[in-house]
């Protein structure tokens, strides 16, 4: 597999819930170390960001250096420093961010070398990792499939270094036209919609109408520990749904990251076994997991994902094997 990463490496400071402070990197490198606890050392997994000069050698050193999969030369160094957060948790679950933007959008010439990749995953982090006629350009240069993570999109209208733009994005459809795969969560809906998708009637409502738009063959909703709703298009152009609830974990250790899991988990799915249905379940699966987890570092503790989607969701599995493509509603699996 070649996978490439666009998105912003994140200088996180975490206030947890009970006022302890600790600071660490995140954004896309959550996808990053992610993708590399599913996939082999003969993959490549191509992050392109941008990211301090103060900073670049240490995350080479401390994390790109350690797994073979990760081709670090399109990690290239910001004079101006490393976009930064500050992340207030007023539940396990629920959080503020305050977001300081110094990074410039990424041009064609830039993301060049990602165009031959089997899949490009695009979370929006920061809001303009890429503007339209970027992505434009990357729909028609890129054959392989394309996934966009939502997240901060929705602030892109009107943004400028140093900060972010009022949320709202009235062309999200010409976004969305020029991409394979669609995540997002409640929130990022509200934003682009105006409207959080909280009843299961709202939900499929969300996730048919990304689907509307020409372009996506699949939408996938993040619902924390509900789990996920996913809809995709089966080969009749039909639109078929699961609903899938997260494994059940018996301690909430940390919750950051668990949307970049589900979207390295659906990627790598997805190429490994062309099916949005299974990668639904490889997502939801990595995604649970990573709740047990705290940080970066224990990333590498990942083992045995793919047996544990077995475990607990190979009811599911065997139907698809069997030849059912998913409920015709978001109604959930039975």
């Amino acid at each position: 597999m070649d996978i490439s990463v666009i998105g912003t490496v994140m200088h996180d400071e975490i206030v947890s819930p009970d006022g302890k402070r600790r600071s660490s990197f995140g954004g896309s490198l959550y996808n990053v170390l992610a993708l590399c606890s599913i996939t082999r050392p003969t993959d490549y997994i191509r992050p392109f960001c941008q990211v301090g000069s103060d900073h670049i050698e240490g995350l080479r050193r401390q994390y790109f250096s350690r797994y073979p999969q990760i081709d670090h030369s399109h990690v290239r160094p910001n004079g101006r420093g490393t976009d930064s957060n500050l992340l207030t948790y007023r539940t396990p679950s629920a959080r503020d961010e305050k977001m300081t933007i110094v990074s410039d959008p990424l041009d064609a010439e830039r993301l060049l070398a990602a165009t031959g990749s089997d899949a490009i995953l695009v979370n929006f982090i920061n809001s303009r990792e890429l503007n339209l006629e970027t992505l434009r350009w990357m729909r028609r240069n890129v054959r392989g499939l394309i996934h966009l993570d939502v997240h901060n999109l929705g602030k892109q209208l009107g943004g400028s270094a140093g900060s972010v733009a009022e949320p709202g994005l009235p062309n999200w459809p010409e976004w969305v036209e020029n991409v394979d795969v669609v995540q997002f969560n409640e929130w990022e809906a509200d934003l682009l919609f105006g409207e959080a998708p909280r009843t299961p009637d709202r939900q499929e409502q969300a996730v048919r109408r990304f689907l509307s738009v020409k372009g996506p063959k699949c939408a996938a909703l993040t619902m924390g520990e509900e789990g996920c709703l996913v809809g995709y298009q089966i080969a009749s152009g039909v639109v078929r749904f699961l609903r899938l609830p997260a494994i059940e974990a018996e301690e909430v250790v940390d919750t950051t990251g668990c949307g970049d899991c589900f979207s390295a988990g659906f990627v790598v799915g997805y190429l490994r076994w062309r099916s949005f249905a299974k990668a639904a379940l490889l997502a939801v699966t990595l995604s649970s997991l990573k709740t047990r987890l705290f940080g970066l570092n224990e990333l590498s503790a990942l083992r045995d994902v793919e047996g544990a989607m077995q475990r607990h969701y190979g009811h599911i599995l065997s139907r698809l094997d069997d030849g059912w493509e998913g409920n015709t509603e978001g109604s959930p699996v039975l």
